[in-house]
């Protein structure tokens, strides 16, 4: 006799679709994760490991969820490429990513229109003693989770740029394919 509610499988996750959406600042707006972790909940799967979760929420509210880090990934960039400092583009990935304390690191300040989600402002800030003209002609490399459509990333570049920086690297753990039709494209193009 086979009795399906009794096998107990595990899930491995390397992008939780709506992770973005974990939180709302309006009555309207739509909690979208919550409602996908309750789907995955609801196949009641003995394990869930998802890689690199945009912020804390999905793994509170995912059961029996453990979380795999990018660091080993950010780790092999740090050695393979002459990197001179980080770079998050927003406070949040400056607190999920700055794990290597030998590297100096920058952080945006981003302003946003909550309504349109268009990012109208951008300021570069660090919690050290250096200021933006120690970064001219080094090489950043810039940490974030996920790029969409590649403003925040556009900001970023177009801020380290007027700083005069030399190279500038980029790693992601998840890209969206709308990157390729935003305002990131051109400099894709570039190289």
């Amino acid at each position: 006799f086979y009795d399906a509610r009794n096998v107990r499988s595990k899930l491995k996750m390397y992008y939780v679709p709506n992770a973005r959406m974990d939180r709302t600042k309006h009555d309207e707006e739509v909690f979208t994760l919550k409602y996908f972790c309750e789907l995955l909940n609801s196949l009641n799967f003995e394990s869930v490991c998802i890689f690199d979760p945009h912020s804390n929420v999905a793994p509170a509210l995912i059961r029996h969820c453990t979380s795999m880090s990018s660091a080993p990934f950010i780790g092999s960039v740090l050695r393979d490429e002459e990197i001179e400092f980080l770079v998050f583009p927003d406070e949040g990935a400056h607190k999920r990513y700055n794990m290597d304390e030998q590297f100096i690191s920058f952080y945006g300040k981003k302003i946003r229109n909550w309504e349109t989600r268009e990012i109208t402002g951008f300021k570069l800030s660090t919690d050290t003693d250096k200021d933006l003209s120690w970064i001219e002609g080094k090489t950043a490399l810039i940490v974030d989770d996920i790029i969409a459509t590649g403003g925040t990333i556009y900001n970023t570049i177009q801020e380290l740029k007027k700083c005069g920086v030399g190279k500038i690297f980029v790693y992601c753990s998840h890209c969206e394919n709308q990157v390729l039709t935003g305002k990131l494209r051109p400099l894709l193009d570039d190289g």
